[in-house]
């Protein structure tokens, strides 16, 4: 009886589950049970609650799992990373960890959902477009742990969410780039200020980053040796993958 009394909501549920699957937007098992909430008083069914254990009986009555949305990943060559594997001790050879720098950037996608969802067994495990409001934070870290300031790049100087706000107070480098994305002269503003930090402190220091055209080569520095990862493999060599 109890299945039968709610026959219409799970059978509306699953209506809407496909459909928004079928958008490639990532469903969890909150959202499915906020969304049976108000199906059912859009029905008029009293004394429903989307309980997790309805929502089991929903994801198994229907094959749905929880899975991991997979995107592509480009091919990367074996014998690159051996050979960098072997070469970089050689070259961090004489270095203390708390001189040794490894940098990277991650874009941090404001409007965008999780990367799991709830799927039917049946259905491929691809994701849809990520929605393109960003702002890109790059990280530099030392082998010992500490970290430097992020810098971090948005669109425009000051948002209006921060007026009357103290960027410097916020702990980060604030850059601006009309498409949130860094760029090889910022990356070299901010090298270039780096250089003069370890100068300073008479460190002379690795600076381990991919071969991203952002990273240019081409500033005089004189305390910071860059070291470049093989090209297009940074998703297996670069351990600060974000």
């Amino acid at each position: 009886m109890r299945h039968e009394k709610f026959v219409d909501i799970n059978e509306a549920v699953l209506e809407w589950f496909k459909t928004v699957r079928e958008k490639k937007i990532s469903v969890s098992g909150p959202m499915i049970q906020h969304k049976a909430k108000e199906l059912a008083d859009a029905l008029g069914v009293e004394n429903f609650s989307a309980s997790n254990g309805w929502l089991d009986r929903f994801r198994i009555r229907n094959n749905i799992t929880f899975r991991l949305l997979c995107r592509e990943v480009a091919h990367v060559d074996p014998s690159l990373c051996e050979d960098w594997q072997e070469r970089l001790p050689l070259l961090l050879a004489g270095y203390d960890d708390e001189d040794i720098f490894n940098m990277d950037e991650t874009a941090l996608f404001l409007r965008a959902l999780t990367n799991k969802s709830m799927i039917q067994k049946s259905e491929e495990a691809r994701g849809g477009k990520i929605p393109q409001e960003r702002l890109t934070i790059s990280f530099c870290v030392r082998a010992a742990g500490e970290k430097e300031k992020p810098l971090v790049i948005w669109r425009c100087q000051r948002p209006r969410c921060f007026k009357g706000k103290d960027l410097n107070r916020f702990g980060v480098s604030w850059y601006t780039n009309k498409k949130a994305w860094i760029t090889s002269s910022i990356f070299e503003e901010w090298l270039v200020n780096f250089d003069k930090k370890m100068r300073n402190k008479a460190k002379k220091v690795p600076l381990l980053l991919d071969n991203a055209t952002c990273h240019a080569d081409g500033a005089q520095l004189k305390n910071v040796k860059q070291l470049f990862l093989p090209p297009n493999t940074k998703s297996k060599l670069q351990i600060m993958v974000l």
